[in-house]
């Protein structure tokens, strides 16, 4: 019988389904801090090649490949909830299954993406909650409150939180024998070349559209962002585009899929 990968233990990058052209071993530059696996990473070094997690902050960073030989080296993770708001007289709130969400770099408010099935649309996250535009999410509660004009709608809401130590060794598969490597050698193996990776590193908040790839500057286009988390061109506004999205997150995967060729450089032949 086959493993379900949805009921296994899980990985920041899904090994089950990710496809790797080759696996690449890169000396780091000096001070880069790895933080998680599954992080973007981009060429650097001055007299030879070394790699570091992308910025986000210039479009002429070079895409190097996705680091994947930190095992459980992890903070963060993703997750896909489906829901329906309170009827009235409310309250119009909903508590998600984890609290102490991450804070996207580019909103400023938790990183999370909820679209509304009944009304057909996207609803922000904002400081207030407007029927059929935004609703307002608690970072640290993980509770979203709804205006009271959504009351009865399905919706569904794609995040990522902070890890406790707890769901850390809950959630995430064990340690390899050689975990810690890079720091050690200051190296670390990327998945290069032709690839199509499963993986929780990326902006929540960004409205993913599904095999898009039509240039530098295009809303919807995946391009490197900060802290080595891809995002689309409109939240960034400024990263070098790479790749193109294969798999959009779903109530039984919280991954993003993406096929890449980081030997082509920026594109996907």
């Amino acid at each position: 019988m086959a493993l379900d990968p949805s009921s296994s233990i899980k990985s920041k990058w899904e090994m089950t389904r990710s496809i790797i052209g080759e696996r690449r071993e890169y000396p780091l530059v000096a001070g880069t801090n790895l933080v998680e696996e599954a992080q973007w990473m981009i060429a650097g070094g001055t007299t030879t090649q070394q790699v570091t997690t992308s910025t986000g902050a210039a479009v002429t960073e070079v895409p190097m490949g996705v680091a994947i030989n930190g095992r459980i080296l992890a903070t963060t993770f993703t997750n896909f909830e489906t829901g329906t708001v309170p009827a009235a007289p409310g309250p119009y709130t909903f508590t998600l299954e984890h609290a102490s969400l991450v804070t996207n770099g580019y909103s400023g408010f938790a990183d999370a993406y909820i679209w509304d099935v009944t009304g057909a649309t996207e609803l922000e996250v904002a400081g207030a909650a407007v029927a059929g535009t935004s609703v307002t999410l608690a970072a640290a509660t993980g509770v979203v409150t709804f205006a009271a004009g959504d009351a009865g709608h399905a919706f569904q809401i794609r995040y990522r939180w902070n890890l406790t130590v707890a769901e850390s060794r809950e959630i995430l598969r064990q340690s390899a024998i050689g975990r810690g490597s890079e720091t050690t050698f200051n190296k670390v193996v990327l998945a290069h070349g032709h690839c199509t990776i499963f993986t929780t590193m990326f902006d929540n908040d960004a409205a993913w559209v599904l095999n898009q790839q039509l240039g530098t500057g295009v809303n919807g286009n995946p391009v490197l962002g900060a802290g080595g988390v891809l995002t689309i061109f409109e939240n960034n506004n400024l990263g070098t585009r790479f790749g193109r999205v294969v798999e959009l997150p779903s109530a039984t995967s919280p991954y993003l899929g993406v096929e890449y060729n980081a030997s082509a450089g920026p594109s996907v032949p």
